[in-house]
């Protein structure tokens, strides 16, 4: 058994110094190999390398060009979008400027006529009220002569007489009233405040209306007393004239 033992032992030593000697020039094999690779694989061009470089940098470079034109076209484009809203401003503004001068012109026309207008209004106001004063006058001097028969004719007419006078004094008033309220209507409607003015001129003509309106009275009065027919005794005469 020990004689087994012992070729077993002398076998498996036998193997590894064969497999260690294999191993150890399979390594120099492989180191050899590796030493002639490296000395066959070359370094890589520089000349390659300086191109790739110029063509990277060139590529920058048009990069740089193009974010450069894009924004210089941006620029223009902003520029140009302003120039276009400031001309689309000024032609506005120049718009409202001859809208707002033909709104004044016209403005101003309708003041002129409007002006006028009143003063036509204010001629005819005058007017018509002369017409009353003259008719209420006219009126007056017509019962004066009718007092004046009746007087000759016996009638007592003192009462009448005392009428007829507050009649012609109010006629009178209203004269010299209107004469005033005429001066102030007609430069109302040129004045600062025609308003104003307007309505202190129709104050004075409000007089003189409430003088013709006393004076009417009193000559109405004096009309019925004359109509009853008891100035004097046993009139016949028609006495509505």
């Amino acid at each position: 058994m020990k004689v087994v033992y012992h070729n077993n032992n002398l076998i498996a030593m036998a193997m590894k110094n064969f497999l260690f000697i294999n191993m150890l020039s399979v390594m120099v094999f492989f180191a050899g190999g590796s030493a002639v690779f490296a000395q066959d694989v070359s370094p890589p061009d520089a000349d390659l390398r300086a191109r790739m470089q110029e063509r990277m940098r060139v590529q920058q470079e048009n990069r740089e060009t193009q974010m450069m034109e894009q924004r210089e076209g941006m620029e223009e484009r902003r520029a140009d979008m302003l120039r276009r809203q400031a001309e689309a401003l000024e032609r506005m503004e120049t718009r409202h400027e001859e809208l707002r001068q033909r709104w004044e012109e016209r403005k101003a026309q309708l003041s002129e006529r409007r002006k006028q207008n009143i003063k036509n209004h204010v001629e005819r106001i005058i007017q018509r009220t002369e017409q009353v004063i003259d008719r209420l006058g006219n009126m007056a001097n017509k019962i004066e002569d009718r007092m004046t028969r009746l007087q000759e004719e016996g009638a007592e007419v003192t009462a009448l007489r005392l009428l007829l006078e507050e009649a012609r004094s109010g006629i009178s008033r209203a004269d010299v009233a209107l004469d005033t309220a005429a001066a102030e209507l007609r430069v109302a409607p040129d004045a600062d405040n025609p308003v104003d003015a307007l309505g202190n001129a129709r104050i004075l003509l409000e007089g003189v209306k409430t003088a013709l309106r006393e004076a009417h009275a009193a000559l109405v009065e004096i009309v019925v007393e004359i109509k009853k027919g008891q100035l004097i005794p046993n009139d016949n005469e028609d006495d509505s004239e």
